[in-house]
C-alpha cells in the first residue's frame, strides 16, 4: 500500500479550553467523574477531545462551536443500535442533530452515569472503520486494553495517522483509510522519555498467524513504523504540546500525573520517538490450551521481524 502524502500531525487546543470546560456544568462533571475507582480518559486530537471509557468512545469529540463546548457522540446509544451509524451533537443542555433538530430522549448526556453505564453495556464500534474487520474481536482488543490505559504514562488511545490510500471493502471505490494505533505511552530512557507506540491483538486473532511469508500483523507494524520514520520531528512536537494539554486536564480531573509526563511537558526535548512499535497479545484462559509448539513458529516470525511481543 502506498504511503500517506498528508504530513500535518498536531495536537493542540484552542487556548483555554480545559479552563472552559472546568467552567461548564457538565464538562465539570465529566472531568471528575469515577465509575467504581476509574476516571475517564481523555485524548488530546487537533482543536479537539476525546473521552473514552473502557476503551469505548463516550464522546468521539469535545470542541468548541459557535462559543460553546460540544460533545459528539455515536447516535446509537441514544437511539438504539438498530439505528446507522451518526453524529448527534450535545451542547450541555440538550441533543441535537447537525440540522439543528432537537433529539428528546429520557437517557442523554445530562445523566452522566447512566450515559457511562448505557456506552459501557452497548458494545458499539464504529461500522464506517474501514481498519475493522471483525467488530466482536475489536471490542474485546479495546476492552482488553482499557484495564492498562488508565496508567499514569499512557497518554493517548487510537492515534490516528493521516489517510493511507485503499479501496473500500463495502463499496469498492477509491479512499483514504486512517489506521489507529490502539495506545501511546511514555517509558523513561537515560536522557528523558520515549514515546512508545502499542498494537494490541487478541492471541485468536488470525492476523499473527499467516502460512504464507507475509504476516499481516508484521505487515501493518512495520506500515506504521514508515510513517513513524518519515515524520518523527513533527510527531514528537505534537506530543511535547499534548503532554502539556494533558497536564492540565489531569489536574482538572484530580488524577495521578506520571512524573515523565510533567517532565516531557517542562522540557520537550527530553522526548524522544522509538518508531517501531511494539506487540501486546492478550491471551485468555481458553488460549492456554492451543498448541504452543504451532504458536511459537508465528512467534518467532514476528520478532524476526524486530518486533518485540508482550502478552497480558
Amino acid at each position: 500500500m502506498q504511503m500517506s502524502k498528508l504530513n500535518k500531525f498536531t495536537m493542540k487546543l484552542p487556548d483555554g479550553m480545559p479552563s472552559r470546560l472546568v467552567d461548564t456544568d457538565w464538562g465539570k462533571r465529566l472531568l471528575s467523574f469515577r465509575d467504581g475507582k476509574d476516571h475517564l480518559f481523555i485524548a488530546v486530537r487537533d482543536n479537539y477531545l476525546s473521552v473514552y471509557i473502557n476503551g469505548r468512545a463516550l464522546f468521539k469529540k469535545i470542541e468548541e462551536k459557535n462559543g460553546k463546548l460540544v460533545a459528539t457522540f455515536d447516535q446509537r446509544y441514544l437511539l438504539g443500535k438498530d439505528q446507522p451509524s451518526g453524529d448527534l451533537h450535545f451542547d450541555g443542555e440538550k441533543v441535537y442533530r447537525k440540522s439543528g433538530e432537537l433529539v428528546e430522549k429520557d437517557c442523554s448526556p445530562l445523566n452522566l452515569s447512566a450515559w457511562v453505564n448505557r456506552v459501557k453495556s452497548y458494545g458499539l464500534v464504529n461500522l464506517d472503520d474501514e481498519t475493522v474487520s471483525d467488530e466482536a474481536e475489536d471490542l474485546s482488543e479495546k476492552g482488553l486494553l482499557a484495564s492498562g490505559a488508565l496508567r499514569p504514562s499512557v497518554i493517548n488511545l487510537e492515534m490516528a495517522l493521516p489517510g493511507f490510500p485503499s479501496v473500500s471493502k463495502r463499496t469498492g471505490k477509491e479512499i483514504l483509510i486512517a489506521p489507529r494505533i490502539d495506545m501511546v505511552h511514555l517509558e523513561p530512557t537515560e536522557t528523558g522519555a520515549d514515546l512508545v507506540f502499542t498494537e494490541a491483538k487478541l492471541f485468536s486473532n488470525s492476523g499473527l498467524r499467516s502460512a504464507s511469508s507475509k504476516n499481516p500483523t508484521v505487515e501493518q507494524i512495520l506500515k506504521y513504523q514508515r510513517y513513524l520514520d518519515e515524520h518523527s520531528a513533527a510527531i514528537c512536537a505534537a506530543y511535547v504540546q499534548a503532554c502539556k494539554h494533558l497536564v492540565e486536564i489531569r489536574r482538572c480531573q484530580s488524577v495521578e500525573i506520571d512524573p515523565l509526563l510533567a517532565d516531557v511537558a517542562n522540557d520537550g526535548s527530553r522526548l524522544t520517538l522509538r518508531t517501531l512499535p511494539r506487540l501486546l497479545i492478550f491471551k485468555t484462559e481458553g488460549d492456554s490450551r492451543r498448541s504452543e509448539i504451532a504458536w511459537k513458529e508465528h512467534e518467532r516470525a514476528i520478532m524476526e521481524s524486530g518486533i518485540s511481543i508482550e502478552y497480558a
